[in-house]
């Protein structure tokens, strides 16, 4: 009787602490991409989805440099990380193709970060981001 007492209580602990414990929930992280339409001034969201884990990794990877750029003209596109745990969201990516679209540069808004892309990395970025080839890009 005396080994039955304690085990009771023990098992009843155990059982109590199991059902407090609750699954911490999925956050999902989200990435916005838009595209400067010159001819309204405006930008509109061109993608919304939740392969932003990939397409960070894939930004995190770039051999970035320090500098304080300033562009004249817009980027052609700009892109922001947020999730679903805070309303708090990323800095904005800033995005211009060259002239023949196949390359494209990036600046990190306020954080004085700038990377040049080659075609092929420039290709899959723009995989990541709108799911299309950066040749079919008008």
């Amino acid at each position: 009787m005396k080994k039955v007492i304690p085990l009771f209580f023990v098992s009843l602990c155990l059982i109590i602490l199991a059902g407090c414990q609750t699954a911490a929930p999925k956050i999902q992280q989200y990435i916005e991409v838009k595209q400067y339409h010159s001819d309204e001034h405006a930008y509109k969201t061109v993608s919304t989805h939740t392969s932003a884990r990939d397409t960070r990794n894939f930004l995190s990877s770039l051999d970035w440099e320090e500098a304080n750029l300033a562009k004249v003209n817009s980027p052609d596109y700009m892109l922001q990380f947020s999730n679903s745990a805070t309303t708090v969201k990323s800095a904005n990516y800033l995005i211009w193709l060259n002239t023949s679209k196949d390359k494209a540069e990036i600046i990190i808004d306020g954080e004085n970060k700038h990377v040049q892309l080659d075609r092929q990395t420039s290709a899959k970025l723009f995989d990541y981001l709108i799911g299309q080839p950066l040749t079919a890009i008008k």
